[in-house]
């Protein structure tokens, strides 16, 4: 689902304390990257890879456009208006009909124990949870692994892909897609039949009123959110590859890539402004106009 973005406007040191706190607390982990090749030299195979950055950020731009008019009012209205219960049920009746998936995964990447925690959880659901409107089989100690096909790909060897924004889907990789392909589309069609779009509309926006105060907080701090959306997706899905264990960075080698993504952002900003000229500090990180 495509995100709303705004640029923070500040110091670049007051900038760089905010987004390295942010992007901890939204993601677990934090890793900026200024291109592609620069991001696989530090990172290796999980790094962020982005050989079609021109078209992606092209898609970033329409779908940010199509999510402040139409999908971030609704998801609001969505928040305010239906009671808070109702809107669990709904997030639990979804992250049911995923945990199949999930288990499914589990199963494929050779992991029974996950798996058949999912498939457990799936059935004391839907039986016990009324079709998964109520999160029972956590009282079990039954959590979701959160298992998609993208993660088994990864399990099985492919690791570096290249990413995707999606228009209006969101974020993605070549790896990934397939996947995503599978739950938002044939999945669907498959469980809930004629109700299919339905279905999806209304897990699009949950989902959508789910994250509402994630983008907010990003909006306020991002630089350049586009990079932000696409590093934070790579940490995440590096999160979840490896259950929430991935291997630990050097926190200096982050600030380094992070000073970086302030150099690359202040360069997309004088492209799109003839009349500026952005000066970048290469020892001492910090960015300036220059008349």
């Amino acid at each position: 689902m495509a995100i709303l973005c705004s640029n923070f406007r500040g110091s670049a040191p007051f900038f760089t304390i905010v987004t390295v706190v942010a992007i901890f607390l939204l993601s677990g982990c934090a890793s900026f990257s200024k291109s592609s090749k620069s991001s696989k030299d530090n990172q290796g195979e999980f790094a962020a890879y982005d050989k079609f950055e021109k078209t992606n950020r092209a898609s970033f731009r329409l779908s940010e456009d199509v999510d402040k008019w139409v999908f971030r009012p609704i998801s609001k209205g969505y928040s305010t208006v239906v009671p808070n219960s109702v809107q669990r049920g709904v997030t639990n009746f979804f992250n049911n009909v995923r945990d199949i998936d999930s288990s499914l995964n589990g199963f494929l990447q050779g992991d029974i124990k996950s798996g058949g925690g999912d498939l457990g959880r799936v059935v004391i659901n839907s039986t016990l949870g009324v079709v998964g409107l109520f999160e029972i089989a956590a009282s079990f100690g039954l959590e979701s692994a959160e298992e998609d096909f993208g993660q088994t790909l990864a399990r099985w060897g492919y690791t570096e892909s290249t990413y995707l924004y999606l228009p209006v889907l969101g974020p993605s990789t070549v790896r990934d897609l397939p996947g995503q392909i599978w739950q938002r589309v044939l999945s669907a069609n498959l469980i809930f039949g004629s109700f299919a779009t339905t279905a999806k509309i209304t897990d699009g926006v949950s989902s959508r009123a789910n994250v509402l105060g994630q983008t907010d907080a990003r909006d306020d701090i991002a630089l350049d959110p586009y990079a932000f959306t696409r590093n934070a997706y790579y940490q995440s899905r590096k999160n979840q590859i490896f259950n929430g264990a991935p291997p630990e960075e050097d926190f200096f080698d982050l600030l380094d890539e992070l000073f970086d993504d302030e150099a690359h952002a202040s360069t997309e900003r004088s492209n799109d402004d003839p009349h500026i000229e952005w000066a970048v500090d290469q020892k001492a990180p910090s960015i300036k106009a220059v008349n």
